[in-house]
C-alpha cells in the first residue's frame, strides 16, 4: 500500500530470498508485498547466470501450465459476448468478407481492404453479431487490416463459413445477393477499355469461382470463368445491367490508381464506372441506328 513503510525485517528477508535465487513473483507471494516494491528493494542484488537460468525455467513452466489450461480459450476481453441464433444476411456478409479478402487462422481473424467504408462496415457487423472490438492497422501501401485476436471467434467463423458455402446455392435471392455483393466489393473491378466492358471478380480458388458463376446464373446473370486470370467475368449489356440492378458495388469503393497497370490516375468509384459502361452501350446502340 502506498505510504506504508516496509519494515527492516521484511526488507532483509526480501534481499536474502533474492540472493538465494528466488524470482520476484515467489518473493511477492511469500512476503505479501507488491512486485514494484520488491523490485525496488532487491534491485542491487546481482544474480549469477545459473540463478537467472533457474528463474527463467520456472517462469517457462508456469507459462506452459497456464497456456495448457486455457488452450482454445481467449482472454476474457477477447471472447464473444453475443452469439447469433441463426444464419442471417448480416452474418453471411460478415463471414463472406473474412473469406474473400481476409483470413481465419488460429487465434486471429483478419480482414484486409483499402476502403475505410468496408473496414468500418465489417467492424460494425462483428460488433453487432459477436460483441467484439477489433484492432485496425494501416500499412504504407494504404491497405487496412482489421484484426480480432479471439480463438472462439475464429472457430465460430470457420464453422459458419463451411455452412454458408455449402448451402448458399439453395438460399433465397436476397441472401445470394448479399453474398455476391460482398464478393464483388472485396475482389471485383470494372474494366472499360476500347469496346470492352466487363465486370470481373477475382479469387485464386477454382471451386469458389465455380460457385460464383453458379450463383450468378441462378439470378439470371450469364458469366464465364477465366482460369488463367483466376476470375469470373461478366460481359454484355443485359448481364451488366442486371448486375447493376441486383448486386452492384457498394458506395465508397474505388478503383486503385496506385497499381502499376492501372488505367486510372485518380480515385474513381466502381459503381460510377459501371454506370458509365452501361451508358456507353446505349450511346453506341444509338449511333448504329443513326448510321443505318
Amino acid at each position: 500500500m502506498r505510504g506504508v513503510r516496509t519494515s527492516k525485517t521484511t526488507v532483509d528477508l526480501c534481499i536474502r530470498l533474492r540472493e538465494a535465487g528466488w524470482s520476484l513473483g515467489e518473493i511477492c507471494t511469500t512476503t505479501g508485498i507488491a512486485k514494484t516494491t520488491v523490485s525496488s528493494i532487491v534491485r542491487l542484488v546481482i544474480l549469477s547466470e545459473k540463478q537467472k537460468r533457474t528463474i527463467q525455467q520456472k517462469l517457462n513452466l508456469v507459462r506452459i501450465k497456464t497456456n495448457t489450461k486455457r488452450r482454445g480459450i481467449s482472454r476474457p476481453h477477447n471472447r464473444p459476448s453475443i452469439f447469433p441464433n441463426s444464419i442471417t444476411p448480416a452474418l453471411i456478409e460478415c463471414v463472406a468478407h473474412f473469406s474473400f479478402d481476409g483470413s481465419l487462422r488460429g487465434s486471429t481473424s483478419s480482414y484486409y481492404n483499402r476502403s475505410t467504408n468496408l473496414i468500418n462496415r465489417q467492424q460494425l457487423l462483428v460488433s453487432r453479431l459477436f460483441g467484439l472490438s477489433g484492432k485496425v492497422i494501416c500499412y504504407p501501401n494504404d491497405i487496412y487490416r482489421l484484426n480480432y485476436y479471439s480463438v472462439e471467434l475464429t472457430n465460430i467463423l470457420i464453422s459458419y463459413r463451411a455452412q454458408i458455402f455449402e448451402n448458399i446455392s439453395s438460399c433465397s435471392l436476397a441472401w445470394k445477393q448479399t453474398f455476391l455483393r460482398a464478393f464483388f466489393d472485396d475482389e471485383g473491378n470494372i474494366d472499360i477499355s476500347g469496346s470492352r466492358r466487363r465486370v470481373r471478380g477475382y479469387q485464386r480458388n477454382l471451386d469458389r469461382l465455380v460457385l460464383m458463376r453458379e450463383l450468378l446464373t441462378q439470378i439470371g446473370i450469364r458469366s464465364s470463368i477465366d482460369q488463367q486470370g483466376w476470375c469470373v467475368v461478366i460481359t454484355g449489356y443485359d448481364n451488366l445491367l442486371l448486375f447493376q440492378k441486383l448486386i452492384n458495388f457498394s458506395h465508397g469503393i474505388y478503383m486503385n490508381p496506385k497499381r502499376k497497370n492501372s488505367r486510372y490516375k485518380s480515385r474513381v468509384e466502381k459503381r460510377s464506372l459501371l454506370k458509365k459502361a452501361l451508358v456507353s452501350y446505349q450511346k453506341r446502340s444509338l449511333e448504329r441506328k443513326i448510321s443505318l
